[in-house]
């Protein structure tokens, strides 16, 4: 009965201290936008959303070394479909789940950074990109490079389009912006780490609980991956710096998609068994392209993110029968 009690007080001080660190991640996100003329967007989409998906990084990195040096072909192959896996896992989960919940607390949002508008179809047409050339069953290391080429081109396009609004500031000194790094640089790790705690005690929480392992797997630990991004996505609504969230959401899924999936198509390139993968890849561009509806509407209320919520759901009971 201690060893409980010890997991739900490092749940409720973990839970604690990511509100903590995802409240200094936005302060700080915030102050740069002000301080550079850059939309809070940009800036979500450009700092937040790389720091927020560290972790499926970190993951693919070790995942695709491991991959490199292992000669058991099956292993290798394993390994390779592990790293797809959790990236489109991670993507539906942040366009279905973490967009879904966040316009549902906030209730109503409105879309007012012209620049998300300027890019939303060239980001849909990228999405779609890597299922195309998974249409083979190989990721090759050309593959991969042409991945990473396409996020380099996608952020020069959104850069361009923020630029073209005419209010970036052309000379910031770097001393100005030294307290928005180290509150920003003491955020992030605040916000993953206290995301890990959170995760484990919950799993140990819920197999007390003899909650069946299969569930805990497929809700609590791929929630996890995506505690960052949730936390900071409802904070930064409730906040009132709600473009923040969509930067961080768009900017999570087109670096998972393009830069982490090319990164380890060029370490090791991957076999991909595109048939065990096909409904998980119309799910995530499914979930996208709502998502990018939604924001061309200017107004998303609860009722699209209760949508989207349903479809996640949906998109859990397919995976359950697929069991």
């Amino acid at each position: 009965m201690q060893e409980i009690l010890f997991e739900f007080l490092i749940l409720f001080l973990s839970g604690s201290s990511l509100v903590f660190g995802a409240d200094l991640v936005i302060k700080a996100v915030s102050s740069f936008a002000k301080k550079l003329g850059a939309s809070e967007y940009f800036i979500g989409f450009m700092v937040v959303a790389i720091g927020t998906s560290a972790p499926e990084l970190v993951n693919a990195l070790i995942a695709s070394i491991t991959a490199l040096k292992t000669s058991n072909l099956l292993f290798k192959n394993s390994l390779g479909n592990i790293v797809v896996g959790n990236i489109i896992g991670a993507n539906i989960l942040d366009s279905l789940l973490v967009f879904g919940i966040m316009v549902f607390v906030a209730k109503k949002l409105l879309v007012e950074e012209e620049v998300i508008n300027k890019s939303t179809f060239l980001m849909l047409i990228l999405i779609i990109l890597p299922l195309i050339l998974t249409l083979d069953g190989f990721l090759s290391n050309v593959d991969g490079l042409i991945l990473i080429f396409a996020f380099l081109f996608y952020v020069k396009d959104l850069w361009d389009k923020e630029a073209s609004l005419g209010k970036l500031e052309k000379d910031v000194p770097l001393k100005k912006l030294v307290h928005e790094f180290l509150v920003f640089g003491l955020g992030i790790p605040i916000v993953i780490i206290s995301s890990k705690y959170f995760i484990i005690s919950a799993v140990k929480i819920a197999d007390f609980l003899r909650i069946p392992s299969f569930i805990i797997g497929l809700t609590l630990v791929s929630f996890g991956t995506t505690l960052p991004e949730l936390s900071v996505g409802i904070l930064s609504s409730l906040k009132g710096h709600k473009n923040i969230g969509f930067g961080n959401i768009l900017g999570s899924v087109i670096f998972n998609i393009l830069f982490i999936l090319g990164i380890s198509a060029l370490i090791n390139p991957i076999s991909v068994e595109i048939n065990s993968f096909l409904i998980s890849f119309m799910f995530m561009i499914c979930g996208v392209y709502i998502a990018i509806l939604f924001l061309d509407k200017k107004t998303i209320t609860w009722r699209e993110g209760l949508g989207l919520l349903v479809l996640y759901l949906t998109f859990l009971i397919v995976q359950f029968k697929g069991i």
